[in-house]
């Protein structure tokens, strides 16, 4: 369909532009990421007229319950503003057609895309992010390492632990049932992933930033105390907080924070709509393995 068609368009073209911002600056402007939300209501009322006031409806359904997701996940930290503009985006990007049967007609819609898109998003995220953080991790390989054994000696209870389960497992996997086994070898593997990830993060991601360098979005891992007792807790830096440590910098109160620098997210917002858009040609394989 033209509107399926013009709407790609205009989503990849944002989504390429905002990941190499992210990727290069670890910010993405206004500009491409409310002109997401913009250009995906122009484009529902300008077909609109063709495919009724319906596509406008499940625009703003899509964008309400994205809001509310992105709101979420921003206030408790997990997520940059930027990000959360997105995922505002995405929602009146694919709405909630399926709710609409002369939608569902018109545009071919054959089931839940937004929850969809949702949770490829997460799953992309979760490979990206992993795949980012091992790329880190052989880049920082010497502090990398450092984290790791201490963290492995830190832990070595858990890692005796997860020892024993194994064993049980193999015991049970030869007198039971194989699969007991891989259970055994999961929760061992599990446990040096978390160990490996939390070395990422301690020797790649905390960091001390001058102030001068940093941006809306940055994740402020201590507090800072200002001028007359003013204190910046721990969050998401905000710009009002921007403005705050610049006025606090210009006085010589504090000239750098300790700040953690997250895997640039928004290239999951492209991974997990293009898999949307691919999933006639992915999930037949898919469903052939289970």
């Amino acid at each position: 369909m033209v509107f399926s068609s013009v709407m790609s368009v205009v989503v990849f073209f944002i989504l390429i532009a905002s990941s190499i911002s992210d990727i290069k600056h670890r910010e993405v402007a206004d500009l491409l990421s409310w002109g997401l939300v913009i250009a995906a209501l122009i484009l529902r009322v300008l077909f609109s007229f063709t495919l009724g006031v319906e596509l406008i409806i499940s625009g703003l359904i899509g964008l309400v319950i994205c809001f509310i997701i992105a709101l979420l996940l921003y206030y408790t930290g997990q997520w940059g503003g930027a990000d959360s503009k997105l995922l505002i985006g995405m929602g009146a990007v694919i709405g909630v057609d399926f709710l609409f049967k002369s939608l569902s007609t018109e545009l071919g819609i054959i089931g839940f895309d937004l929850l969809a898109f949702i949770l490829l998003l997460l799953f992309s995220g979760a490979a990206y992010s992993l795949l980012w953080s091992i790329g880190l991790a052989i880049e920082h390989r010497g502090a990398f390492i450092h984290e790791f054994r201490q963290l492995f000696y830190e832990s070595s209870g858990y890692f005796k632990a997860a020892i024993g389960v194994f064993v049980v497992s193999i015991f049970l996997g030869m007198r039971v049932h194989w699969i007991f086994s891989s259970l055994g070898l999961i929760v061992i593997l599990s446990y040096l992933l978390f160990v490996g990830i939390v070395a990422v993060e301690r020797s790649c991601f905390v960091q001390k930033r001058n102030i001068l360098d940093l941006v809306e979005g940055d994740w402020l891992v201590e507090k800072v105390r200002g001028e007359k007792g003013a204190t910046i807790y721990p969050k998401t830096i905000e710009r009002s907080d921007l403005q705050k440590l610049l006025k606090w910098y210009g006085t010589g109160i504090v000239k750098n924070v300790v700040i953690k620098e997250g895997v640039p997210f928004v290239p999951a917002f492209l991974f997990g709509y293009i898999l949307l858009l691919t999933q006639e040609n992915w999930m037949p394989i898919l469903q052939s393995f289970l």
